[in-house]
């Protein structure tokens, strides 16, 4: 009798493992999924010499979904983030892995060296913004499909520019006034 019950058991287990393993496969079979990438150049206006001592670090980050107000950054879906990047450089070619998907606002995040922070983010700020290379008044936005790597997502980084009047967000543009109301 406990021969049949272990038998049934082992059966049962088999089965659903094979089952599972049909299901978590069924959209790429057991082949791995392919990476998918976006890569640019961040230019620093100014080189290396407009860097603040103050730099922490300096990370690409791209958004599903563009913010419309501070709150938004930390909320779900969280940003895809780069390792820190190189520091006191003129450029830097980057790449960053990312999901499939859509990606509507890729920011260029600050972040300076703070005596005593009050959170972990304290002085983030936005270093630069990928626009669309058609029509540079607009956000880029891009689609990355399995396997695929998106090249020219170029961002421009102005030190002169950081104090916004959000200390995350950028200033807004005029279509962008609805979401201050």
């Amino acid at each position: 009798m406990q021969e049949s019950i272990r038998k049934n058991h082992f059966t049962f287990f088999a089965v659903g493992f094979a089952m599972l393993l049909v299901l978590a496969c069924s959209d790429h079979g057991l082949e791995p999924v392919a990476d998918s990438f976006i890569t640019g150049r961040i230019t620093y206006t100014g080189g290396p010499a407009a860097w603040p001592d103050t730099t922490e670090w300096v990370r690409i980050a791209a958004f599903s979904r563009r913010p419309r107000v501070a709150t938004e950054i930390l909320s779900p879906p969280l940003p895809i983030l780069s390792d820190t990047l190189p520091r006191f450089v003129a450029t830097f070619d980057y790449q960053l892995k990312v999901p499939v998907g859509r990606y509507e606002w890729i920011v260029l995040a600050w972040k300076p060296r703070l005596r005593n922070p009050s959170h972990l983010y304290s002085g983030l700020d936005t270093l630069g913004i990928y626009f669309d290379p058609n029509n540079p008044s607009q956000y880029g936005v891009i689609s990355v499909t399995e396997g695929q790597t998106v090249n020219g997502v170029d961002i421009t980084a102005d030190f002169s520019e950081l104090t916004p009047p959000s200390p995350i967000l950028n200033k807004p543009n005029a279509e962008d006034v609805a979401w201050r109301e």
